[in-house]
């Protein structure tokens, strides 16, 4: 898999982490919930990589809902592999918060 972000993957990235209503919804719980396995020291990477799949992919249908057109589908709008990175990008940057101390999901 390519590690170049394409437009849809930076869009998806963007609407995930900066719309509050979405944030609040999808992306905070399962923060909140990687933290606690990260805590108690039963944090697999795999295992929180489905986890943020499953909000990225809730996302992707969410802002398809509300920006997309009625003839394009949510997985023909950010195909997979765009998917994929947000998914690992997101993981990768909370794991870099939990590292520094900061705990912004709370």
């Amino acid at each position: 898999m390519s590690d170049i972000y394409s437009h849809e993957a930076v869009e998806l990235e963007l609407y995930l982490t900066n719309d509050f209503a979405v944030h609040r919804a999808y992306l905070q719980p399962c923060l909140k919930n990687l933290a606690k396995h990260h805590d108690r020291g039963d944090f697999y990477r795999d295992k929180a990589l489905v986890a943020l799949s499953r909000v990225v992919n809730s996302a992707a249908k969410q802002y398809n809902l509300e920006h997309g057109s009625m003839t394009t589908k949510w997985s023909e709008l950010f195909p997979k592999g765009d998917r994929d990175r947000v998914a690992n990008k997101i993981l990768d940057d909370f794991l870099t918060e939990l590292r520094l101390g900061n705990r912004f999901w709370e």
